[in-house]
């Protein structure tokens, strides 16, 4: 499997850690608050997805990625910043 047919399920993974569910309650069409996820937990799931996926976000992107709303575009977003 390559490492962009893997991003969504470990993007999910970090997610529902941070959340502190199981991953397979964790969906593309969740919204991040509806799993009780705050800026706080944000800030950690940036850090998280930076650390294992090895990219850097740009001031740009990090105000970017506060906007996300869903699993889905947190998945998105990581699969853009790691794509070939």
């Amino acid at each position: 499997m390559s490492t962009q047919q893997n991003i969504p399920q470990r993007v999910r993974a970090i997610l529902a850690e941070q959340a502190g569910r199981p991953v397979d309650e964790v969906h593309d069409e969740d919204a991040l608050s509806g799993l009780g996820l705050d800026s706080l937990d944000t800030v950690e799931i940036s850090i998280e997805a930076e650390d294992q996926f090895g990219f850097q976000m740009t001031d740009e992107e990090s105000d970017a990625f506060w906007e996300l709303k869903t699993v889905a575009d947190v998945v998105n977003f990581v699969q853009k910043k790691v794509a070939p």
